[in-house]
Parts: C-alpha cells; structure tokens; sequence
C-alpha cells in the first residue's frame, strides 16, 4: 500500500497560490491561462443559471448546506451543472477532499478541483475584494510516501468515543480505504469504502488469530 495524494495548484489574480486535490492531467482540457472567476454557491441549478458561468472557473461553496446535502451527493451534482452551463472549470468546497472517485465526469472537459472550507474561504475572500478575479488551475503532481498526510480517519468513518461510554475509544483497528486504486475490469478506478479496506483488516485478525490461539 502507498500513502499518495493529487496535489493541484491553484493560483488566484493576486499571486496567491493554494492547494486542492484533483485528476487534472488530461493534456487536452490543460490550458496555462487565467481564467474568469465566478462564486456559484452550493452551485444547485438555481444558482448556476443566476451567475453567468459560461467561460469561467466556478468556486463552489455552501458550507451552510454540508450537513444536509453530503459531499458525495452535492459533488456531481455541481458537476453536471457547471458543465451543462459551459463552465471551463470547477472549484468545489467540503469538509472532506476524498472524493477523487466521483470525479471521472469531469476528465477530458474541464479542471475540477477539491478545496476544504479554509482553501474556499481565501478564494471567496479574493473574489469579494478583487474587480475582476481571475484563477488559473495548473495540472496535477503525484505525491507518495513522506510528503502525504496519512494517516487519517475518514469522514465517513465511525470513531469514538461514544457520549454514553467515553472511556471507550473506537475503532480498534483501521485500515486503508479512501480513494483507493483499485482493478475494475481490465483499467483501473478509485473507490472508498469498507470494500476497500477489508482486505487489510482481514489480515489483521488473521495475525492476532494466529498468535492468540485461544
């Protein structure tokens, strides 16, 4: 198993440069341009329709709206409306940036990006004060090993401890199982879930087994 991230620079109109995950190394769709920023919101229809996306890279962010409308459900979503719109790229905001597998739809279109709510926040803060912000999004680098943030829990993982046994802490035993590259047919894909990280846990217990017999 190899810790690997998908870092992605994005640079805004005042030189500011910041840091997202993406799948950004489609050749055709890498462009060395700023672009027209545009603050979309949560990035619903409504809200897409209202601000004239057509041409520009889109922040969106709703952090009001995360406990009702998961990253999971409100990513292609914004997705599908900004490309429907005829939006060149995407910046989209949530609690967590694992979400490289719901992705895809966005390769070979335009640069989609993944930024938490204090990335978002500096690039709202930009377009707010700038007279016309503009954004570039530079392709992807692979980073493995050291330079990594891992490990940690992920966001859809249970944890405790539970307010009704607080001296217990939960889980016992974790394993690797957010944006895994995983062989799907004869290509390969990235998945999350306890799909993914059974295969380590199994061979956990297995060890614990055979040194505790008993």
């Amino acid at each position: 198993m190899i810790d690997r991230a998908f870092p992605t620079l994005i640079s805004l109109g005042n030189k500011e440069k910041l840091v997202g995950q993406s799948r950004h190394y489609n050749a055709s769709v890498i462009s060395s341009d700023f672009k027209d920023l545009v603050d979309a919101g949560r990035c619903d229809a409504e809200s897409v329709a209202s601000s004239n996306v057509t041409g520009k890279i889109v922040l969106c962010y709703g952090p009001a709206d995360a406990k009702s409308w998961p990253p999971t459900v409100a990513l292609p979503y914004a997705i599908n409306h900004t490309v429907t719109a005829g939006a060149k790229g995407l910046i989209f905001a949530q609690y967590t940036t694992n979400l490289l597998e719901f992705m895809a739809s966005c390769e070979g279109i335009m640069p989609c990006v993944l930024v938490d709510f204090e990335i978002a926040q500096r690039i709202r803060s930009y377009f707010d004060t700038a007279g016309s912000p503009v954004v570039k999004v530079s392709p992807t680098v692979t980073v493995v090993g050291n330079g990594v943030q891992s490990p940690r829990v992920a966001s859809f993982s249970s944890r405790g401890p539970s307010p009704s046994f607080p001296g217990i802490l939960k889980p016992d035993i974790t394993a690797p199982g957010v944006s895994i590259l995983a062989a799907s047919g004869d290509s390969y894909v990235f998945n999350s879930g306890t799909s993914m990280a059974c295969p380590h846990v199994s061979v956990v217990t297995a060890l614990i087994k055979s040194v505790h017999l008993d």
